[in-house]
């Protein structure tokens, strides 16, 4: 079985879609198990910030 890879793109603790996003993800994550995995991006940092940049 293939694993599936998200990257949640998060502006940080004050964004309100980026904390349900957060629920989102690790509610579904459960169902999955081993065949999903995430990543949290986080724009503010600088290093996570040009991921960001790479992907769009």
């Amino acid at each position: 079985m293939k694993t599936v890879h998200i990257e949640e793109i998060n502006g940080g603790e004050h964004c309100i879609p980026c904390m349900y996003m957060k629920q989102v993800i690790a509610e579904v994550a459960q169902d999955y198990g081993n065949a999903l995995s995430w990543k949290k991006v986080i724009t503010t940092k600088k290093k996570r910030a040009r991921c960001f940049d790479e992907l769009t």
